[in-house]
């Protein structure tokens, strides 16, 4: 495994999240010992319970049980005395309440178990198929435990714990000293090793260690763009991502060369293969506006995908609805794929709806309908319903009414595992808990269309985060991925344009230069 140039000689896994999944453990033993408490302090005044979703990220997620409940104690005014180690989970102090959310969350795992994620034990496996070492941190006491639970021990030469951690005096994170401590033990350079990690806190420890790669993993309803905000290199959502010799590196999209400027060679290199062009519609053939419903492809644009589509395969790659992308493109002779590749047709009688996505529309209605009753007190929130999607845009919900809007979207994403919520540009999407994506889509299409032994090559064109799965797709097949405007997070993408204009002046270019 190589990451810019340099072989990955050890993985460090943090363990809840990464490996097990026991943060539902931990978020609810933490909600029952902090509602606990709160309901008993407040002595029959305004009771305001723990948020299991906010207040879990911001303050607990992945810290040293004290220092979490340290953090959500300051962030609600609440003064305790520190304690120690041994205090009662009876004591009105920051470790009393420690140790009794350690009793709940140890009730917890003993009646319920942990659960491992399988696209880890496959990648682990792998690693040491191939000599990399293996370590496991957490600031659990309990990570050996819950490791020999579902038979993970083995697996790992170097395993740092909470305990360890405290015999150490290895301060938590964001600190990276248990994230050194252990390559120090694997016998390895920070310049070598990946560090693994789902909580914003441990990717920032990852940073600040100087660790050659920070992996983020943003499983269901994480939110990769905070992992990236906290320095993340990549971001995943499955372990076996990373299944790849060179891991594809991300670059700030100020860093990419425009395509404008290098239209003649990406053109010199289409008449050498069979060619499919890829191009999302919203914020890439037009521009980002307010209302979805008024962004309608112009003439000049819509001329243009004709032409190339007289030269290339063309496929417009959409989160909007199938019938209505196709609707809003009106050309008979490309191919689409709407709700993010979930639904495909084309020329040719070309069709693809996935199965698994099919069976969970009955709760994607359920989810709709209760969003509609929770957010229609915030003004400025549009619902769009697709079929295989549940888009809620907030670009005109005032500032003052976003963090109530998050803690809403969060409290019912927390309902089911069978749902995952994705982040655009002022968008957040509820889709199907399922591995498939705008990439999946572009390698489906691609499949179809190049089976008769030329060398298949991809451009894809798109402007937002829920692209990215599609740009990677490309980069990882030698392909052209392309970037349009600024998304804010690091991409895969290697070159980009500014603006639907300028997508426009290099589709009419590559027609140009191909005919």
């Amino acid at each position: 495994m190589n990451y810019k140039g340099k072989e990955i000689t050890a993985v460090i896994l943090d363990l809840d999240g990464v490996i097990t999944d026991t943060a539902s453990l931990h978020t609810k033993a933490w909600k029952e010992m902090f509602d606990s408490f709160l309901q008993k302090r407040s002595s029959g005044g305004e009771f305001k319970p723990f948020d299991p979703v906010w207040e879990y990220l911001h303050y607990v997620d992945g810290k040293p049980r004290y220092e979490g409940a340290r953090a959500f104690l300051e962030s609600r005014g609440i003064e305790l005395p520190f304690g120690s180690s041994q205090d009662s989970p009876d004591a009105e102090t920051v470790c009393g309440l420690g140790n009794r959310k350690n009793i709940i969350y140890n009730s917890l795992l003993k009646s319920q178990g942990a659960v491992v994620f399988e696209d880890t034990v496959e990648m682990v496996k792998k690693w040491l198929s191939h000599g990399i070492k293996l370590a496991v941190i957490s600031a659990s006491k309990n990570c050996r435990d819950v490791l020999q639970s579902v038979d993970m021990e083995k697996y790992f030469r170097v395993i740092i714990d909470g305990n360890d951690a405290l015999s150490l005096n290895l301060r938590g994170k964001p600190e990276p000293d248990v994230f050194v401590a252990a390559a120090q033990k694997l016998g390895v350079s920070k310049d070598t090793a990946a560090i693994v990690e789902d909580a914003t806190s441990g990717v920032e420890a990852g940073k600040k260690g100087g660790f050659h790669l920070t992996i983020g993993v943003a499983r269901h309803n994480s939110r990769p763009d905070l992992l990236y905000k906290s320095g993340a290199d990549i971001v995943i959502a499955t372990l076996t991502e990373l299944d790849t010799e060179e891991i594809t590196e991300r670059k700030s999209p100020q860093e990419l060369p425009s395509a404008l400027n290098h239209a003649s060679t990406i053109a010199s290199r289409l008449k050498e293969s069979c060619s499919t062009l890829f191009i999302d519609y919203d914020g890439t053939l037009t521009p980002i506006i307010d209302s979805p419903r008024a962004a309608f492809l112009s003439p000049s644009m819509k001329n243009t995908l004709k032409n190339l589509s007289s030269v290339f395969n063309v496929a417009i790659i959409s989160g909007r609805d199938l019938q209505e992308v196709k609707r809003l493109v009106g050309i008979s002779s490309i191919y689409y794929a709407g709700s993010h590749g979930f639904d495909i047709s084309g020329p040719e009688d070309m069709r693809f709806q996935l199965q698994q996505a099919i069976e969970t529309l009955p709760l994607l209605d359920t989810t709709e309908k209760a969003l509609k009753e929770e957010l229609k007190a915030i003004e400025g929130v549009f619902m769009e319903r697709k079929k295989f999607s549940l888009a809620i845009h907030y670009r005109s919900v005032k500032n003052d009414d976003l963090s109530m809007f998050q803690n809403k979207i969060d409290a019912q994403a927390t309902q089911t595992d069978k749902l995952k919520l994705t982040y655009g540009k002022k968008v957040i999407e509820f889709k199907p808990a399922l591995d498939w994506h705008k990439g999946k889509a572009v390698s489906w299409i691609s499949q179809k269309l190049h089976q008769n032994g030329c060398y298949p090559l991809s451009i894809y064109i798109g402007d937002d985060i829920t692209d990215e799965d599609a740009l990677k797709e490309v980069a990882h097949n030698n392909g052209i991925p392309i970037l349009v405007g600024d998304h804010g997070i690091p991409t895969a993408a290697r070159f980009s344009l500014q603006s639907p204009d300028e997508v426009e002046l290099f589709l009419n270019k590559l027609t140009h230069y191909y005919k």
